[in-house]
């Protein structure tokens, strides 16, 4: 209520109160000390009794609902008064029930005959929640007015120190002529005496750098005689050895000759930050000149601005808008401007002059990395910290190379419309990893050539097959052809089926020759289990000879890999031949050779298994290592081939003994995207 009386003077813009007012709010500031709970306690107690009060006098009086409801609401005013708007809806709910039940017909019911009374107590709820929401806002502006008071009865002192607390800085005055110095408590604090030590130049020369003492006394000084203003930095060294950087400036006050007044900052802190500002940048600028690589330091505000402006525009997917539009990633390029390069950008991509240098970017960057600025774009829009990746750039006059483009997007550099890019000439490491698959694909063709070697007798049976056909077809043809009356119907059968033979034939030979056949890989979407069927035609006399049994179990509707067909084709007769060899040397009778092909969550997967008698556990890390074999007359290059294969299509190959004996080899690739 206190609050609630200062409310109503704000309002009546009155700046003071009344005494009655002001004994008033004494009194209910003595009632809002009262710890919560109790005070909620005296107030429910007292709401009850008073309302309670009020229905019975009221009842007993015969007053009618007017009456009565003038004076329900004069208690819920004085209840609203003492404590919250919740307590007051609360005693007004009640209110309208005693009314209901005491003074609207039918009596002694909850019940309402007439349309006009129940309008009646639904107009006594509007306006004692009204007034009591009056009263809640009355409340807040004492709040505000209580507050108010406070900071104006704040000295000007106060407003001071507190101010010179903030910015660790004092003020003092000096009277040149008597030698009289006042300080305030900061600079009680800064040149670190205790209040009640009187101030003196003697105690301030105690407290100045020996190395800053010739500086300090000339200038106090000569400021003393020729009555001018004062403004240097000094140090100050204190009792524990640390030592304080210090900013005094004086001024003299006019009208008054010889007495000066002026402000003391503490400015140790400011110097510190500005001396590890000076050496990070000092290494900073080192490590951009001196590093071998190739650092810009690029303007991107223009580009920034076309951004936004897209934005507006209504963009809202970049990548799908400057895939769109790549002439808009050529205006960005031509908007973004070099301020700076290092010596090995100039030796990368200049001529010796680093001027010739500082221009657009687009200068740079060939058409064909057009995505890869525009992705370094969205990852610096979209919050990312840098961005990497390879692509062609171009020197000043006009070479393209192989370069890593890396790009940092510190945010307060971003903010101010800057970016730090590093370029990598990544030529030779692309160079000499072209010639690593060079020679990966000789050492595969060497290997499936030893291969085709040892399947001479499996392949040359499968050639066998449909020439004998071919021969004994033709010799039906001929005696058909010899009879009196020649059987063309049976000649015409005959004529097609060495057609079919000779097909069959050829389709042998030609997967021989591709196998055999020195080229480049060529990646084409596959069906898995299309490759693994033309595998084992390579294999089906082989096994019969080994006398192996083969199992096929295929998962039908994989998705197709991207791969090279005859490199898969390498890997599984590979892999199904060494099986087959474990099991002729290890003595298996009945020899079982497993080929099944799955889905492995992302990846597909081939597991190839035999029941030979497995691998030692010593050579298990070594299988895949080039030219470790365990073959007397093998060359150890089949498997690391295999591994090279197949990671090299994205994928991972392992190999492990079976609970049940023999070995298996699992490699998996990566469906067609």
């Amino acid at each position: 209520m206190a609050r609630a009386i200062a409310g109503w003077a704000v309002l009546e813009n009155r700046p003071l109160l009344t005494g009655v007012e002001t004994v008033l709010i004494r009194r209910l500031q003595r009632w809002e000390s009262i710890p919560r709970y109790q005070r909620l306690a005296m107030l429910w107690a007292f709401g009850a009794i008073a309302l309670g009060l009020v229905t019975w006098a009221c009842f007993a009086l015969g007053l009618n609902f007017s009456t009565a409801s003038f004076a329900f609401l004069i208690v819920i005013i004085a209840l609203s008064l003492l404590d919250s708007f919740v307590s007051s809806v609360v005693f007004s709910v009640i209110a309208v029930g005693c009314l209901n039940y005491f003074f609207v017909a039918p009596l002694f019911t909850l019940g309402v005959e007439q349309g006009q009374d129940l309008l009646a107590l639904a107009a006594f709820v509007a306006a004692s929640f009204v007034i009591t929401s009056l009263i809640r806002r009355v409340r807040e502006l004492g709040d505000i007015h209580r507050e108010q008071a406070r900071l104006i009865n704040l000295t000007q002192a106060a407003y001071l120190a507190e101010a010179q607390k903030l910015s660790l800085g004092g003020s003092f005055g000096w009277n040149a002529t008597t030698g009289e110095i006042f300080w305030s408590d900061e600079s009680y604090r800064i040149f670190g005496y205790d209040p009640g030590v009187k101030p003196s130049l003697a105690l301030i020369a105690q407290r100045v750098h020996p190395g800053d003492g010739d500086k300090f006394r000339p200038i106090v000084e000569r400021g003393a005689v020729a009555n001018g203003a004062v403004d240097f930095e000094f140090r100050l060294l204190m009792p524990d050895g640390a030592v304080k950087q210090v900013h005094l400036v004086a001024r003299p006050l006019s009208g008054a000759p010889g007495q000066f007044v002026g402000a003391l900052m503490d400015i140790t802190a400011r110097q510190q930050a500005d001396q590890e500002l000076r050496e990070s940048e000092y290494r900073y600028r080192n490590i951009f000149r001196a590093m071998a690589a190739s650092f810009w330091e690029l303007d991107f505000k223009d580009a920034g601005s076309m951004l936004r402006e897209l934005r507006a525009a209504g963009v809202k997917d970049y990548a799908a808008h400057f895939a769109a539009h790549p002439g808009t990633v050529r205006e960005m390029m031509r908007a973004t401007h070099v301020i700076d390069v290092n010596d090995q950008t100039v030796a990368l991509f200049g001529r010796g002059d680093k001027a010739e240098l500082l221009r657009s970017l687009d200068a740079f960057w060939p058409e064909a990395s057009n995505h890869i600025y525009a992705a370094s774009v969205i990852a610096a829009v979209t919050g990312k910290p840098s961005y990497a990746a390879e692509c062609k750039l171009r020197t000043i006059d006009g070479r393209e190379f192989d370069a890593l483009f890396t790009a940092c997007f510190a945010p307060e550099t971003v903010a101010e419309g800057k970016l730090l890019i590093g370029v990598i000439d990544v030529s030779e490491r692309v160079r000499a990893q072209e010639m690593l698959r060079r020679v990966q694909t000789e050492f595969a063709h060497a290997a499936r050539v030893s291969m085709l070697g040892e399947l001479t007798a499996s392949i040359a049976h499968e050639v066998n097959q449909p020439l004998a056909a071919i021969a004994t077809n033709a010799s039906a043809g001929l005696r058909w052809l010899d009879r009196a009356e020649p059987n063309m119907e049976e000649v015409r059968a005959l004529t097609t089926r060495i057609a079919a033979d000779a097909r069959r034939a050829g389709d042998i030979i030609a997967r021989v020759r591709n196998m055999a056949a020195r080229r480049a890989p060529e990646r084409a979407q596959l069906s898995l289990n299309g490759v693994i069927d033309e595998a084992t035609t390579f294999l089906l006399h082989e096994l019969q000879a080994q006398d192996v049994t083969l199992t096929l179990t295929l998962a039908p509707d994989l998705p197709p890999v991207a791969a090279d067909r005859t490199q898969l084709q390498q890997v599984v007769v590979n892999l199904a031949v060494n099986a087959v060899q474990a099991m002729a040397h290890g003595g298996a009778r009945a020899r079982k050779l497993s080929i099944r092909s799955a889905r492995d969550g992302d990846m597909l997967i081939v597991v190839i298994e035999d029941n030979g008698p497995g691998i030692a556990a010593d050579h298990l890390d070594r299988l895949f290592e080039s030219f470790f074999t365990t073959k007397d007359n093998g060359m150890g290059m089949g498997l690391p081939i295999c591994r090279s294969i197949i990671e090299t299509h994205g994928g991972r190959i392992e190999a492990r003994n079976r609970d049940e004996g023999g070995a298996a080899f699992i490699f998996t690739l990566p469906p067609a995207t």
